[in-house]
């Protein structure tokens, strides 16, 4: 069953290599050493992925209810206040990969515009 309320749309290879970056990335604002990885996006909300984490930083995050997002695609920062919808922790040798789905719950104005040209040149392609 399908919740989301519009299509994300995957941060594929060919999208990074259309726009010449590496990836598209997060940071936390609770651990700004935190670094993960947007794997899809949309208007609404994200799915990330963080690698190489302790089980106890996949915990803490799991456990948030609201927290606050810088997303960039190359050189624009967004800044979103998010919502967990969804994670999970998935055990690897000596670390853990955190798997999430977000609401984009507080965006301002300016950062929605930019996200909306975003979205809409991973929506459309090269």
């Amino acid at each position: 069953m399908e919740y989301r309320e519009i299509d994300r749309h995957e941060i594929s290879d060919a999208v990074l290599d259309t726009y010449a970056m590496n990836e598209v990335s997060c940071e936390f604002d609770f651990d700004r050493s935190l670094r993960g990885r947007v794997m899809d996006i949309s208007l609404k909300g994200l799915g990330i992925e963080i690698h190489g984490l302790n089980v106890i930083q996949s915990r803490k995050i799991g456990s948030l209810d609201k927290y606050l997002l810088t997303i960039t695609f190359g050189k624009v920062s967004i800044l979103a206040g998010v919502k967990s919808v969804w994670s999970h922790e998935l055990p690897g040798e000596g670390s853990v990969m955190f798997k999430a789905g977000v609401l984009i719950d507080l965006i301002s104005t300016e950062d929605r515009l930019k996200l909306s040209e975003i979205v809409e040149k991973i929506r459309t392609g090269p």
